[in-house]
């Protein structure tokens, strides 16, 4: 749809990309981080960007609202914050 308007607002983060490494990798913070951030700098100018997360077989949608500064956590079984806390923390870097 917002192809079709023309508008460029909204970004989406690839997870298949910013997780290369299964989790269980004792580098998997660093390195998510770091493709993370390259996702983030290309998406420059968007208003929002989407960014699907998947941890122990279960998917939420993160929408990071870049104006706002704010990131909201879409969870259709509204799991503790905790489970996803190194994720969390990745982003307030």
């Amino acid at each position: 749809m917002c192809k079709q308007r023309g508008s460029n607002e909204v970004g989406l983060i690839d997870p298949h990309i910013v997780f290369k490494h299964p989790t269980p990798n004792p580098t998997w913070k660093e390195d998510t981080e770091k493709n993370l951030m390259k996702f983030l700098a290309k998406q420059r100018g968007k208003k929002r960007i989407l960014f699907p997360y998947n941890f122990n077989d279960h998917w939420i949608l993160i929408v990071i609202d870049i104006q706002q500064s704010h990131m909201e956590i879409l969870d259709s079984m509204r799991k503790s914050l905790d489970q996803i806390q190194d994720m969390i923390d990745i982003f307030q870097r």
